[in-house]
């Protein structure tokens, strides 16, 4: 299974239960597996930020398994490195006003699984 589409289904996946643990339950069955950009944006900002940890640290937990330790392509691990040299030092309340910057720049993305917007994301945002 493409590596990308695994770490965004467990990304939407991961989403979705942070949405209900953060009092949003009524909603979630409206989210199903898949939050989108439109949907994020109309969370309160605590529940954005929860969302933003949540796909940050799962796309961490994602990097920190063997599979991208040993085998990944240097290209992936170039920008695990940019990331995480970007990211460095930013508290989770920047993440989740870079991301929504992001968001409102272009308004196409609020119609794309977040996950693979916050992935965009970092990758436009840490050079």
């Amino acid at each position: 299974m493409n590596k990308a589409f695994r770490v965004f289904k467990v990304f939407s996946v991961v989403v979705v239960l942070i949405a209900v643990f953060a009092g949003v339950s009524a909603d979630a069955a409206k989210f199903g597996n898949y939050l989108s950009g439109e949907q994020y944006m109309a969370l309160s900002e605590s529940e954005r930020m929860l969302v933003v940890a949540g796909l940050f640290d799962m796309m961490s937990f994602e990097w920190g398994q063997p599979i991208f330790e040993d085998a990944a392509d240097a290209g992936t691990r170039a920008f695990i490195e940019r990331v995480g040299r970007c990211v460095q030092g930013k508290t989770l309340g920047q993440l989740t006003q870079m991301l929504d910057q992001y968001l409102a720049a272009d308004p196409k993305t609020k119609d794309y699984n977040l996950a693979s917007s916050f992935s965009a994301m970092l990758n436009k945002q840490c050079p």
